[in-house]
């Protein structure tokens, strides 16, 4: 967006919400610099912003207060994860709401603990096995999942970063030390 703004590729920018532009006050400030430098109007759909936010002093301190309103809910939300993700390690439970990682499944509908999901727990054993055993690269594995049509936890094709984060993951060595691997 950045560069279509400096191109001129663009008019109008639209956001949500201001705070959704950017949250960091030196952030909004660059980007909103930016727009007005390239004559880009920025709109609002939940704000409405009845006049264009010029460089007049007016527009300058309607900017900085946005900026800061942003970086105050910014720190908000901070706060509140971090409070949330202390209240879950307090009850004994993992921190993660969305799909378990690739070898295992949550054992309870409040994902208080992970179990191997066989399958793709088989697929792990391999991973490590082509990577460990036979040298192969971080690519040469991927490249391999991917020609064996080996699915993902989100049906894309495996990538560098997919293999590396099992690899380098503690849960994935914990598995792969009590159990050999097994050619897919």
């Amino acid at each position: 967006m950045r560069q279509k703004v400096r191109d001129r590729g663009v008019h109008v920018v639209i956001v949500n919400s201001l705070d959704r532009l950017s949250r960091d006050q030196t952030h909004q400030a660059v980007l909103l610099n930016e727009m007005l430098e390239n004559n880009v109007v920025l709109e609002s759909i939940t704000e409405p912003i009845t006049e264009p936010i010029d460089d007049s002093p007016f527009g300058s301190s309607l900017r900085q207060a946005l900026a800061f309103a942003a970086a105050i809910e910014r720190e908000k939300i901070i706060e509140r994860s971090g409070r949330g993700a202390q209240n879950k390690v307090e009850k004994g439970q993992l921190i993660g709401v969305g799909k378990a990682k690739y070898g295992y499944e949550w054992g309870d509908e409040h994902h208080t603990h992970y179990i191997i999901n066989p399958v793709e727990a088989r697929v792990v054993r391999q991973i490590f096995a082509w990577y460990v055993n036979e040298g192969k690269s971080i690519r040469g594995v991927a490249a391999r999942l991917n020609d064996a049509s080996v699915p993902t936890t989100r049906n894309s094709a495996w990538g560098n970063t997919s293999v590396w984060c099992i690899l380098k993951d503690e849960f994935s060595w914990q598995g792969r030390q009590s159990q050999s691997a097994a050619v897919l």
